[in-house]
């Protein structure tokens, strides 16, 4: 028999043969010593026999050293669920499946004392760097550090595993923690973290440790505390290597170590040993093969901090991950520079190097939250006192041109932030004082979003958080909870907050996106501030310029005196509801509610003659809430397209039309072109063209979506309220019946107003009162309201709400209070005459996900509808 040509390139090969034995479906090797020779065998030492098996499906397996004549083995395939039938605990590990067949080994005779193993990848596997090599030993499946070539996984094990199998990680929740330096201050934010660093203690020469951790922690539940020693930044590897060759200091600092890690409140510890030289490799992972012991022994864990060059090099440092991944619970990589100022590529090649080595559960990816600084000759991290300093100096409020009375004025940053292309992180480029071009990259949601990605996409076991408590979290410590969560990470786009400030006095506050001019249009001569902060979830303050208005002619637009209305009916208070579709199958239990009116969705270009005609059958009249092509509404040619549909669904008999939807934000209404006066050119020409088709439909402004996020008006969005006091002054209130409004984020009573009663601030979109209040204001109490949308949102049948909707843990509203809120918004409405209509939001949604429109039904999951009682006896 020809041996195989494809010899295992960790084997260190030997002259042997290879002979078969029957055995059923299984293939029986056995190994036998062979030598060719013509006359009797000189007296010298037989090399120790060495097999290369190859079965079919490519497999092959080579002993290492000196097996007994007597050895021989045999291999099976089986699938996953057929080896765990008959192999106790033969389960694979959770969050791992089977990339192809186990392979079994049944041995006989005496073992050697390593295999070579060669495993072929899957048949057009398209995750090969993802997969990983498992040993069974009887007892347990463990990974098995290999090397990834073309076609094939490769390893060396000691010993003769039981069973080996390629296996595919699935998505599995990471672990999230995060550094607390000594002399910051531990945030209630830190919820989005499962493990706490407290630092502050470093190793002496002598083993000990000196300094004082971080401290002021008030662990959340289920959230761990494990400090974090490490070596002084400049000295380390000397003070490891004399601590390593001296018995008593190693001993002094594995009883320190120990004895920091029992502490009551810690669950371990973690070290960051800095750099060490390859030649103290063996030495350091004997000490943390000892420290893992005496720390597992008292159910503490033991991570340990590793520069990303043992990933890329092994041979460049003294860590060996083969070693420390068996050992430590996990290994954390740390990119010197982090990993904004990293190529993309070199960062998933040592990453890939290090999983491979040490597994990729194992692995923990350190991200750090604050900013780097680029030269031509070196990175840096700019600690978060640094940076704040920088922006605040260079990134200055300038107008420009000089500012008068009546006369709008923008002003832009000095120096004007981009995006990075490569990570989206906050660019400023700028010239240093040595004359040097740099860059400053600075973390956003987007930048932490892409970081996160890369760490879900190669499998990792978590990530840890430098900077987090000197970083003004915001949005980027939601971002970390959304990963933490396995959630989606939408990233929202940084904007520049302005304030005109007066004595002190806020007097105009306004978002804009990323180098678009703020414009301010003084009204009155005098001394103002103009103060600019980069928003990332949590303003963060840049600089303050003072400018002076001189005295001049009054401002005669500047005042925006409201335009004259046209005097409108006081309509009587009216009910209804949204429903799914124009079939209006809930018509019962509207009835038995006291509803007469109907809201259904009019989409682009629908004819809606059919729903409305039923609707009239049934009793109900119709609101249609009307929208047309989103990417148009700006256009002033597309207003008399868009009115012409209103007008044909006025036609077809709507008792009211909803002029658009939410057009404050941009994703009903074009990024950039979001206008107050565009909008209400749109309603004139649909007010004029409805009208004329059917006098008696009424026209309701599109309600905005209520929010506080956009501090005024940016490219992205606007403020609701700000939005409705542009429309009116924009002369909005010649041109509608009635005001539109949503409320649908209720968690309190109706007659709740302010004083800290909603669990959230007391922002006036939070309250029903707050809402009829600044948009009746806007209009001057001379228009009814109309809710054209109301709901309150209970996710009691379903235990959650979807985070992005989570306002009162854990369900916002029971279903109770969902019937006994909407009675009482309906009752208080009908009391005041400044409320035309609401249309309860929502009657018969069924669908439940990230947009949880089903809790928000009144007809429950299992049929019954609470809130129609409630809002019978409040229409009595």
């Amino acid at each position: 028999m020809q041996m195989p040509s494809r010899i295992h390139p960790f084997a260190i090969s030997a002259l042997s043969a290879l002979f078969v034995f029957a055995g059923g479906g299984t293939l029986i090797f056995a190994a036998v010593a062979f030598a060719r020779q013509s006359s009797p065998p000189a007296a010298v030492s037989v090399p120790a026999p060495a097999v290369v098996v190859e079965n079919n499906f490519g497999l092959r397996l080579q002993p290492l050293g000196k097996a007994g004549q007597d050895f021989k083995f045999s291999i099976r395939e089986l699938t996953a669920a057929a080896f765990s039938r008959q192999a106790a605990n033969g389960k694979l590990p959770e969050f791992s499946s089977a990339a192809g067949p186990i392979f079994q080994i049944e041995t006989t005779g005496a073992l050697p004392a390593r295999v070579a193993l060669s495993i072929p990848l899957p048949p057009a596997a398209t995750d090969a760097e993802l997969l990983e090599l498992h040993a069974w030993d009887g007892n347990t499946w463990r990974f098995v550090p290999s090397l990834l070539s073309t076609a094939e996984l490769q390893t060396e094990i000691a010993g003769m595993p039981r069973a080996v199998a390629i296996v595919r990680g699935v998505p599995a929740p990471p672990i999230v923690g995060g550094v607390l330096e000594a002399g910051e201050t531990f945030a209630a934010s830190s919820t989005a973290l499962e493990v706490v660093f407290p630092a502050g203690l470093l190793l002496q020469k002598d083993g000990s440790l000196r300094g004082t951790l971080a401290d002021g922690i008030t662990p959340a539940a289920g959230q761990r505390v494990m400090p974090i020693v490490r070596a002084p930044e400049n000295e380390g590897t000397s003070i490891v290597a004399a601590m390593l060759a001296s018995p008593a200091a190693r001993q002094l600092n594995l009883n320190g170590l120990r004895d920091l890690a029992t502490n009551s409140s810690h669950h371990g510890v973690v070290l960051d040993y800095g750099s060490l030289q390859p030649a103290l490799r063996a030495e350091w992972s004997a000490f943390i093969r000892e420290l893992a012991a005496l720390l597992h022994a008292q159910q503490k864990q033991l991570g340990v901090v590793v520069p990303a060059t043992a990933g890329a090099d092994p041979n460049a440092n003294g860590y060996d991950l083969r070693s420390l991944g068996a050992e430590a619970d996990w290994i954390e990589l740390r990119f010197e520079s982090g990993l904004m100022a990293a190529d993309e590529a070199a960062l998933r090649q040592s990453i890939n190097a290090a999983a491979r080595a040490s597994g990729r559960r194992r692995l923990r990816l350190q991200i750090n939250f604050g900013s780097v600084e680029l030269n031509a000759a070196s990175v840096r991290t700019v600690p978060a006192a640094e940076e704040l300093q920088w922006l605040s100096a260079n990134l200055l409020p300038a107008a420009n041109s000089a500012l008068a009375i009546a006369t709008p004025t923008n002003f832009t940053l000095s120096n004007q932030p981009g995006t990075d292309t490569r990570w989206g992180a906050l660019s400023f480029s700028y010239t240093a004082a040595d004359g040097s071009k740099r860059t400053l990259l600075h973390t956003t949601t987007a930048a932490l979003a892409q970081q996160l990605q890369l760490a879900q996409q190669l499998q990792l076991g978590g990530v840890s958080v430098s900077g987090y408590f000197a970083a003004p979290a915001g949005g980027l410590a939601e971002t970390l909870a959304q990963y933490r969560g396995m959630q989606e990470m939408p990233a929202s786009a940084a904007t520049i907050a302005w304030q005109v400030q007066r004595d002190s006095n806020t007097i105009l506050e306004m978002a804009t996106a990323l180098g678009e001019p703020f414009e301010w249009t003084p009204a009155e001569a005098g001394d103002y501030t103009v103060r600019a902060m980069l928003n990332l979830g949590t303003p963060l303050a840049l600089g303050t310029v003072p400018v002076n208005v001189p005295a001049g002619a009054e401002a005669t637009e500047v005042a925006q005196v409201m335009p004259s209305m046209a005097a409108r009916p006081i309509g009587p208070f009216e009910l209804g509801g949204q429903v799914t579709h124009g079939g209006i199958a809930p018509a019962d239990k509207m009835r038995a509610s006291r509803m007469t009116w109907v809201k259904l969705q009019a989409l682009p270009g629908y004819d809606m003659g059919a729903a409305i005609a039923n609707a009239h059958a049934l009793g109900f009249k119709v609101l249609l809430s009307a929208v047309g092509d989103r990417s148009q509404p700006h256009l002033p040619a597309y207003h008399a397209t868009f009115a012409a549909y209103l007008a044909t669904l006025a036609a077809q008999g709507a008792d009211a039309i909803e002029v658009w939807n939410e057009p404050n934000l941009d994703r009903e209404w074009p990024a950039g072109k979001i206008s107050t006066k565009s909008y209400t050119a749109l309603l004139r020409a649909a007010y004029n063209a409805i009208k004329a088709a059917n006098p008696n439909t009424l026209v309701i402004s599109a309600a905005p979506s209520p929010t506080g996020f956009f501090g005024g008006c940016s490219s992205r969005g606007c403020d609701d309220a700000f939005w409705v006091a542009g429309i009116a002054r924009a002369g909005a209130g010649n041109y509608l019946d009635c005001v539109g409004i949503h409320y649908n984020e209720g968690v309190v009573p109706p007659s709740a107003y302010g004083g800290g009663v909603d669990p959230r601030d007391d922002h006036y979109t939070r309250y029903f009162p707050g809402m009829i209040e600044r948009y009746s204001a806007a209009f001057g109490g001379n228009r009814q309201m109309c809710f054209t949308e109301l709901g309150y949102l209970s996710g009691q049948e379903w235990g959650y709400v979807p985070k992005h909707y989570l306002w009162k843990p854990p369900i916002n509203n029971t279903v109770a209070e969902q019937a006994a809120y909407l009675g009482e918004a309906v009752r208080l409405a009908r009391s005041n005459s400044r409320v035309r209509m609401i249309m309860v939001f929502n009657v018969d949604y069924a669908n439940y996900g990230d947009d949880p429109m089903a809790g928000y039904a009144i007809i429950r999951p299992d049929g019954s509808c609470p809130a129609c009682g409630a809002l019978a006896a409040s229409m009595q």
